[in-house]
């Protein structure tokens, strides 16, 4: 069920294959395609019927109500920046890394609560990568596994947009330290090239997508 474009599949359950000790560095894709933002209300529902508003509730949902009984931590940062196309401004996190669930007033629900979603320069797809791949290598540590998440509801603009370099820079990176770097895709980013990214970071292909009517 979704609605605004942000789309989610009802009923359907995703097992989780990671070690039982898990960072994780979250990009956010902040550019004003994602529409009208909204203030989070815990225990709310979404205002506004955009993307904004919907990704801004349900990542502030998983980040309340994780279970603590799991031992994951989570770094943050948005995309887009000036002059970040190298990845400068993602190799370090607005918000270190936290150990979750958080509470409602935590820096990190603020943060997603009052970003207007009017900051981004453009989808800045590579300086994400180069950040997150740069941060989650820089940051790891032993016994925990690192890995990389991108949120966007774009194809690349402003950076490099090709498809098959975009895609090197988390395979070289996934090849030389076995990070893996996971792209969550919303209405308004072309499919193929989701697919293209998943793969390439450590996801096994898709043969299905969530939204598709």
């Amino acid at each position: 069920s979704g609605s605004g474009g942000f789309d989610a599949c009802s009923g359907t359950a995703y097992e989780q294959e990671t070690t039982s000790s898990l960072d994780i560095y979250f990009v956010f894709d902040r550019t004003g395609s994602m529409g009208t933002d909204c203030e989070y209300v815990p225990g709310g529902e979404p205002p506004e019927n955009s993307k904004a508003c919907f990704a801004t509730y349900a990542l502030s949902d998983y980040l309340i109500n994780a279970p603590s009984s799991v031992d994951r931590r989570l770094a943050f940062q948005f995309m887009s920046q000036p002059d970040d196309c190298d990845g400068t401004p993602y190799e370090t996190p607005l918000v270190p890394l936290t150990r979750l669930p958080v509470a409602a007033d935590h820096q990190l629900i603020n943060e997603l609560s009052d970003e207007t979603f009017q900051g981004g320069l453009g989808t800045h797809i590579e300086g994400a990568l180069r950040g997150l791949s740069a941060y989650t290598a820089a940051a790891r540590t032993g016994g925990r596994e690192m890995i990389g998440v991108l949120m966007t509801d774009g194809d690349p603009n402003g950076c490099e947009d090709d498809m098959s370099s975009l895609s090197s820079i988390i395979a070289d990176h996934l090849r030389d330290t076995g990070i893996r770097t996971f792209i969550i895709g919303m209405e308004g980013a072309t499919d193929d090239n989701l697919e293209e990214l998943g793969r390439a970071g450590g996801a096994d292909p898709h043969d299905e997508w969530c939204g598709e009517v």
